[in-house]
């Protein structure tokens, strides 16, 4: 299975939007969990934690950016959910993704053929940052959808 770190915005001063952002996170995760490809770390889960935190605990924004980031240099690969270009959060994610050579997708297709490359354990998969970017590069010909990776822009 494909060890996925799912980033996207969660943060919003709208406590609507800030909740939809969660609801659409969550969703996504589940949906990717359901799939035979897919281990998926989902940083919109981080609000049931501060649900269960006793009077005396003390849980910051750093602490849990910390644990997430923690999970991220794990991962085999990034996922971006729409949005986020807007997020903080997420640049900083992508910055360190980009510091481990981990590769970056938004196109949910390109995802789902890299998770079956990746399962099928072909070696080009992941054995380095040129390679991948070599690998990337086929599958946007072929598709026709380009693969997003910040070094320190998204091309």
């Amino acid at each position: 299975m494909l060890k996925v770190y799912v980033a996207g915005p969660i943060s919003n001063s709208d406590s609507l939007v800030f909740l939809d952002n969660i609801r659409k996170g969550i969703k996504i995760c589940k949906d990717m969990v359901a799939s035979e490809f897919f281990a998926v770390f989902c940083p919109f889960l981080d609000f049931m934690y501060h649900m269960t935190l006793n009077e005396w605990d003390i849980m910051t924004v750093k602490k849990y950016q910390l644990n997430s980031l923690a999970w991220l240099e794990v991962s085999d690969c990034i996922y971006l959910l729409d949005g986020w270009e807007d997020s903080k959060g997420v640049a900083r994610e992508i910055d360190r993704a980009n510091d481990l050579g981990i590769p970056i997708f938004k196109s949910f297709p390109l995802l789902v053929e890299y998770a079956t490359r990746f399962k099928e354990k072909i070696p080009e998969v992941r054995p380095g940052k040129a390679e991948v970017f070599s690998f990337t590069a086929k599958v946007s010909e072929r598709s026709g959808e380009g693969l997003d990776l910040r070094q320190p822009k998204i091309r």
